[in-house]
C-alpha cells in the first residue's frame, strides 16, 4: 500500500458510485475513508464534484518506479477511473491534493496521455494548483479561461 487517501463526495452518489471510488483507490494502493459533503467548494453542480487528498508525489512517483514505461498509463488508468466512478455522462472536477504540501492537481475534464506524462516532471513540493492547459500543452498554476472548471 502507497498510504491512505480522504475523499470528499459531494452528497448524492449512489452507493454504486462510492464503491467504485474506492475500488479504484484501492487499485492504485490507497486504502480510503470516503465523506459525503453537503456544499463542497459551493459549486452548483455538487453531486459530480469530488477531492481527493492523498501523497501526491508518492502516487505519481509510485507509479514511476512500479512500472517503467508503463507508468503514465497506470496514472492515466487511475484518474480516469476516478472520473468515471462519477457519473462519466455528467462529468466530473476532480482535485487530487497533497495533505503535506497543499499541491493540488486539478482535472477539469478527462486527462489526455500527454498530460498524465507530463506531470511526472512537476514539483508537487512548492504547495503550487497545477491545472492543463490545451493550447499550450503543459501544466500551468491558472486555469484556462476556455477550459471548464
Amino acid at each position: 500500500m502507497k498510504g491512505h487517501a480522504f475523499v470528499a463526495v459531494n452528497e448524492g452518489a449512489s452507493a454504486a458510485e462510492l464503491a467504485e471510488l474506492s475500488g479504484s483507490l484501492l487499485e492504485a494502493g490507497f486504502t480510503s475513508t470516503i465523506e459525503e459533503v453537503s456544499d463542497l467548494r459551493g459549486l452548483p453542480d455538487g453531486p459530480w464534484i469530488y477531492l481527493i487528498t492523498l501523497p501526491v508525489a508518492q502516487f505519481i512517483t509510485g507509479a514511476a518506479t512500479e512500472a517503467g514505461k508503463k507508468a503514465a498509463g497506470n496514472v492515466h488508468e487511475a484518474i480516469s477511473k476516478w472520473r468515471a466512478a462519477r457519473r462519466p455522462a455528467i462529468g466530473a472536477d476532480l482535485t487530487v491534493k497533497d495533505p503535506d504540501t497543499g499541491s493540488s492537481i486539478h482535472f477539469c475534464k478527462p486527462p489526455t496521455v500527454e498530460a498524465v506524462q507530463a506531470l511526472f516532471s512537476l514539483d508537487f513540493s512548492a504547495g503550487k494548483e497545477w491545472y492543463w492547459d490545451d493550447h499550450a500543452r503543459r501544466w500551468t498554476e491558472q486555469c484556462s479561461p476556455d477550459q471548464p472548471g
